[in-house]
């Protein structure tokens, strides 16, 4: 039975890529062979159904289980070279009244800039700079110094020990804002983890 099977998958180009038996059952008077097998290939293809037509004709039933589209993911660390480049913007749950800066178009200039940047970058290489202007440094001096300050009753443990060792080991204060390749290369020697851009916060 086994190899009339191969016979057919053989003489019809059947890429096959995989075979299975399991031991024979008797069932009244008959013998029965389970017998599984993988391919490549779909069930529409003439050469595909002429081979599940004249397996049919030899065995007592054929069953069809077609596989299971798998969702796309990462195979390799390159791939994710095709992650983060879309940013939500109005539309797309997010409205006006919760961003005041879409109508800003200052801003969104800004905002392209630093986003191209993002979008640009490959994760086999380091991370590029932004040069960041004296306002946008001087807000991230304010935001600094506030939450810093609430970071020590509001936040847990290995929060607040984090941050002392980006201060003691990559210069973290209000004065800069952090580059992203800074702390990746730090945290990559650390952990083996590293930083990847993304187009914008939500992303």
């Amino acid at each position: 039975m086994l190899n009339d099977c191969l016979k057919i998958l053989d003489s019809h180009n059947i890429d096959m890529t995989g075979i299975s038996s399991r031991p024979p059952k008797i069932q009244g008077n008959k013998k029965l062979v389970h017998i599984n097998i993988d391919f490549n290939g779909n069930f529409e293809q003439d050469n595909v159904a002429a081979a599940m037509w004249r397996l049919t004709q030899i065995s007592e039933g054929v069953t069809k289980v077609g596989s299971r589209e798998v969702p796309w993911f990462p195979l390799h660390i390159t791939d994710f070279d095709n992650i983060g480049k879309r940013i939500l913007s109005e539309g797309d749950g997010i409205q006006e009244s919760d961003h005041p800066g879409f109508k800003d178009p200052e801003y969104r200039a800004r905002r392209d800039e630093i986003n191209l940047i993002s979008t640009n970058n490959e994760i086999m290489k380091p991370i590029a700079t932004v040069d960041y202007n004296d306002r946008e440094k001087e807000v991230w001096g304010i935001c600094y110094e506030k939450l810093t300050k609430l970071f020590k009753t509001n936040a847990c443990e290995e929060f607040n020990w984090t941050i002392n060792d980006f201060q003691k080991n990559i210069g973290l204060c209000r004065d800069e804002v952090p580059q992203l390749e800074t702390i990746s290369a730090y945290l990559k020697e650390r952990t083996g983890w590293r930083l990847k851009p993304v187009g914008g916060l939500l992303t």
